[in-house]
């Protein structure tokens, strides 16, 4: 929100203002309505303070608000389009936080949020000390010590790991890091990870890791096999443009997009109507 340009964080107040002119502009363009109640109860201001801000959206944006005196409210003026507000992406990100209770539904942007309902997942626990010890290792830089039990093996054996990333792979988090043992970089899933502690200094980083740094392209396209008017519903579905889409993910990340889209090995084989995109460069 205005005024342009970066803001001064020591200026906490200004940083407040700013928070809740754009409280203004969001309530007002996904409600249709906002008034000093809302601001008073939101940011646990003073209803003087509360005008005061409608004064200054108002200087922001001439026009862009319209008093309603019959319900003591403001609804978007004339030129609210010119009005920069949240997008439907972050509203359904913060829906979703709601829905999944990470969010409390007062602290989100809705008076009244519509009923949310996340198709439900597993949990894949990670114990809190191991998190602790990860978080502090990439912070400083630093080796853990711990004990790993790999998919292949099931067996718990000692590693020396050098982590510098979490990753979340849309179902369950890994460590990317150094393994000092194997001598490369690799995912380790959090939760297998046992009686992790800090050790030495780490010696090799994220800069190290050739795929990590380097990121590669995987142009998305509906499947060949769909009939046109299914073919458009897929183009607007995935936001498409000339007919494809294109992600660009770290190289070390592929892998679990192209997992997470249904679009490993043998993809092009299923059924359009099971199968509505495909990779185009999967050679």
């Amino acid at each position: 929100m205005p005024p342009a340009g970066p803001v001064d964080k020591s200026e906490t107040m200004r940083w407040t203002v700013e928070q809740r002119l754009a409280f203004i502009a969001d309530r007002l363009a996904w409600e249709g309505s906002v008034n000093r109640r809302d601001l008073v109860e939101q940011f646990g201001i003073s209803p003087n303070q509360a005008t005061g801000d409608f004064n200054r959206f108002a200087e922001y944006y001439p026009e862009a608000l319209d008093y309603d005196r019959q319900e003591k409210t403001y609804r978007p003026g004339p030129k609210f389009v010119d009005v920069p507000h949240r997008g439907s992406n972050e509203l359904l990100s913060e829906l979703r936080l709601i829905g999944e209770g990470i969010l409390g539904a007062a602290a989100g942007l809705f008076t009244s949020p519509p009923e949310i309902v996340v198709a439900e997942a597993p949990v894949r626990p990670v114990p809190d000390a191991t998190l602790a010890a990860v978080i502090a290792a990439i912070r400083q830089s630093r080796q853990v010590h711990c004990r790993y039990r790999s998919f292949s093996t099931m067996e718990l054996k000692p590693r020396v790991l050098e982590p510098f990333a979490l990753v979340f792979d849309g179902f369950r988090w890994h460590v990317r890091g150094f393994d000092t043992g194997q001598q490369k970089f690799r995912d380790f899933v959090l939760g297998r990870l046992d009686s992790p502690e800090l050790g030495d200094a780490a010696h090799m980083r994220r800069e190290d890791d050739p795929e990590w740094m380097e990121h590669e392209t995987l142009t998305i396209i509906p499947h060949p096999g769909l009939t046109e008017p299914q073919r458009q519903a897929i183009v607007i579905d995935y936001g498409m443009s000339d007919g494809c889409l294109r992600l660009t993910p770290r190289k070390a990340l592929a892998f679990y997009v192209k997992k997470r889209l249904g679009l490993l090995e043998g993809h092009k084989e299923r059924k359009p109507e099971e199968q509505h995109i495909v990779l185009l460069n999967d050679d």
